[in-house]
């Protein structure tokens, strides 16, 4: 079984290099020149700063790597591209703890995570999302370990894998929200029951560390982002901020009439409540504009908490059309993949952005060069047709079908663990619907938990196999199950 998951491992490396030797350049969109500013400020004037929307983790990154000889374009995709075999590999470590004993499983999972193509995009995006994934499924991993043998090294390996998660992207925090609370009920319940906690000191550091990261991490918008996510719940009859609302009425009761529908507006309302300007109205545009944002994400936040409340019950029916809204979608990557398309992403940034041209690309001759070679090329290439292929297998839309397998799985892994691996998926859902109750219901943010609907399909796949095999005890396949999936 060790062949066979070394086999597919190559598999996945190999295709991933094919990847970067067919697509040599990272995709780069509106979002990804802000982890670029730390490299641009620390390498041109000797300064040290953090974009406001980011962590420093991967903007720290990309100042280590950007004096290396070359393109900083190229040399990303291939640290991206070892962070998701990262995952593949944690996506296995999780299949050991929860299915021990069934190594076949192993090569099909690391195929349907290595080859999944959410995953594939995004390590050759210029965006922090694929060590974000690692960061959480290790913090997953670590949480499992903590609730089937409770102590302090594996609370600090939780703390730590939390802190590497707050240190990539600020939703780490959400870990925290219910890891934290989790572990202390079950430090408090073992104080009631007698025992000594042995060896706090190692709990000390990675607490200091999370406590260092929380609150001096960057959450610029979730105020912002709150509102746009309950914007139809707005309490158009109180007084807080009764002007504001005046001109914000006519939107939200064209949100109200169908609240189903609102999950595919709210991109567009997001944007009129944010950044563009005369789409409101001009008490609201007069919150917008350079160092407004405080104010504005403020206003939003205290607009988004009172929706909440007064409307409570709706609020969770929205969330419900949301997150059904977003496990609908199909991902749609491969045409990411286009030259062209790509292409088109990358002039419009680099001519909004022309100081990050030598950080990227070296020089402005290699990046002419691109634009007017690679870039140009019309039409479908190869990786493109290959992924249009594999899309469908590796990441289907969860409502359905290949949805209901997973939970399925999952719901024979909690008639095998019981209580602990319910409270784990309790966590795991948690951060889910967290991420969506804040966030707007784009695809991207689903792909932390990629790796968890494969290993619901392949739990449900070993569990099955493994009923056959009982039930036919004296068959080969019985043989293959008593001696832990071996032949």
């Amino acid at each position: 079984m060790k062949a066979l998951l070394v086999a597919a491992f190559l598999l996945v490396g190999v295709f991933r290099l094919w990847l970067i030797w067919e697509v040599p350049a990272c995709a780069f969109h509106s979002d990804s020149h802000t982890y670029l500013r730390t490299a641009k400020m620390f390498w041109d004037d000797g300064h040290i700063g953090i974009h406001p929307k980011r962590s420093f983790l991967y903007p720290a990154l990309l100042a280590v790597m950007h004096p290396v000889p070359g393109r900083l374009s190229l040399h990303i995709l291939f640290v991206q591209h070892a962070l998701a075999l990262v995952v593949a590999w944690l996506a296995v470590r999780l299949r050991r703890e929860f299915l021990p004993g069934v190594g076949w499983a192993d090569a099909p999972l690391v195929l349907l995570v290595g080859l999944n193509a959410p995953l594939l995009f995004y390590a050759h995006d210029m965006m922090a999302e694929v060590g974000y994934a690692a960061a959480f499924l290790l913090c997953a991993w670590r949480l499992w370990r903590f609730l089937v043998a409770p102590g302090v090294a594996h609370a600090a390996g939780v703390l730590w894998s939390s802190a590497l998660a707050m240190a990539v992207r600020p939703d780490g925090r959400m870990l925290l929200l219910f890891c934290v609370p989790l572990m202390g009920a079950a430090a408090w319940g073992a104080w009631r029951r007698g025992a000594v906690l042995r060896g706090l000191w190692r709990a000390v550091l990675p607490l200091c560390a999370c406590a260092g990261l929380w609150a001096g991490g960057r959450v610029t918008q979730e105020g912002w982002l709150f509102y746009s996510s309950v914007f139809p719940l707005t309490d158009l009859g109180s007084p807080l901020h009764a002007e504001l609302k005046e001109e914000l009425r006519p939107w939200v009761e064209v949100a109200r009439r169908d609240l189903a529908a609102y999950p595919a507006m709210q991109s567009d309302m997001q944007g009129r409540l944010g950044h563009k300007k005369g789409s409101i109205g001009p008490q609201w545009d007069a919150l917008k504009g350079a160092g407004q944002d405080k104010g504005l994400h403020r206003v939003c936040r205290e607009l988004a908490v009172e929706a909440v409340v007064a409307r409570p019950a709706e609020f969770v029916l929205l969330l419900g059309y949301k997150i059904r809204h977003v496990l609908c979608k199909r991902r749609d990557v491969a045409e990411e993949f286009r030259p062209s398309k790509m292409g088109a992403d990358w002039e419009e940034q680099m001519r909004a952005e022309t100081e990050y041209v030598p950080i990227l690309w070296g020089d402005g001759a290699t990046w002419e060069r691109w634009r007017g070679g690679f870039f140009a090329q019309k039409g479908e290439g190869p990786v493109e047709a290959t992924l249009r292929r594999l899309e469908p297998i590796t990441s289907p839309p969860w409502w359905g079908l290949w949805g209901a397998l997973a939970v399925a799985g999952w719901g024979a892994g909690i008639r095998r663990h019981g209580w602990r691996l319910a409270v784990w998926l309790g966590v795991v859902v948690g951060c889910l619907v967290l991420t969506f109750a804040i966030a707007r219901g784009i695809t991207r943010y689903l792909l932390p938990f990629e790796p968890l609907w494969a290993l619901g399909v392949v739990m449900l796949a070993a569990e099955t196999w493994g009923a056959l095999c009982r039930a036919w005890p004296g068959s080969a396949a019985g043989c293959r199950e008593r001696n832990g999936g071996r032949a």
